[in-house]
């Protein structure tokens, strides 16, 4: 049986069902990957990965206009 990762799909979900999310707080939960279904989300302005154990940034962060 494989593993599967569903913590992937719950960003694929976000992504997909909250267009009009504004802030996503992603604080203290190990992360090592940036979900890139979360550059999708164009309505965010707050978005917060403080202590994740993320090792790089995408570049496709940069679709996020609205971010402050």
């Amino acid at each position: 049986m494989s593993k599967r990762n569903y913590s992937c799909d719950v960003f694929y979900f976000v992504a997909g069902r909250f267009k009009q999310l504004r802030v996503l707080n992603l604080a203290d939960n190990d992360l090592r990957t940036f979900p890139l279904s979360i550059c999708y989300i164009a309505t965010l302005v707050q978005l917060n990965f403080a202590s994740n154990k993320l090792s790089d940034i995408p570049p496709s962060i940069c679709k996020l206009k609205q971010l402050v």
